[in-house]
């Protein structure tokens, strides 16, 4: 408890302009600290000072069901045309963004981290293993791994199909930790269910018994 506590103390606060209460800063990025007003959104929405500046930004607006009862229906309900317009609805189930996307969005990403606006960042802190299993090139070599077996386990044959439901996972055969220059090559790469994966000779820390320095 005294520790916490002391953990507690070497922490930034601040005090809520709603309630009043100390609030200490936990897992949130310096800019979005910077400009934390309130403790809780229940509380921002509760302060006078949020709810005028709302009331002000709607001045003039007249409610889309002002004067209607009953039961509404969007007015772009079932409209496939324009979800796909904007970006979002069920049309894009089953599908795979373009790889000139992905690579924008982890651009984006990265830029976001380096730049501490993350709601996960902490100083920068992040082991590269977690980064590298999070990279785009990555994400892409297991989708390659699973192509090349056709999304199926290679030790037990199994596959998604006819109402069965298979989670592959794509098993390094030398080692993530222990071949770094094999982490990314085809070859050193196979899918296997998650029981044929944990039955491996290298799953977690078994590769230690055959790869470990003497």
């Amino acid at each position: 408890m005294g520790d916490m506590t002391q953990n507690m103390k070497i922490r930034p606060t601040k005090i809520c302009e709603g309630c009043g209460k100390v609030t200490v800063k936990y897992r949130i990025s310096p800019i979005n600290w910077a400009i934390k007003k309130f403790c809780s959104m229940s509380c921002k929405v509760k302060s006078t000072l949020y709810r005028a500046r709302q009331k002000e930004s709607h001045l003039g607006q007249i409610a889309w069901n002002k004067g209607k009862s009953g039961l509404q229906v969007a007015w772009n309900k079932g409209n496939s045309e324009y979800a796909k317009k904007l970006g979002f609805g069920k049309w894009m189930l089953g599908k795979r963004q373009s790889i000139d996307t992905r690579k924008k969005k982890s651009e984006a990403a990265k830029r976001v981290i380096s730049e501490g606006r993350h709601n996960f960042y902490i100083d920068g802190r992040n082991p590269i293993n977690h980064k590298i299993r999070n990279s785009l090139e990555y994400k892409l070599w297991r989708e390659s791994v699973f192509k090349r077996d056709n999304y199926t386990c290679q030790h037990c044959g199994i596959r998604s199909g006819q109402g069965v439901k298979v989670y592959l996972q794509a098993d390094h055969i030398k080692p993530f930790a222990y071949f770094p220059k094999l982490r990314f090559e085809l070859t050193n790469g196979r899918s296997l269910c998650i029981d044929c994966h944990k039955k491996t000779d290298t799953y977690m820390g078994r590769a230690l018994n055959y790869f470990a320095s003497p």
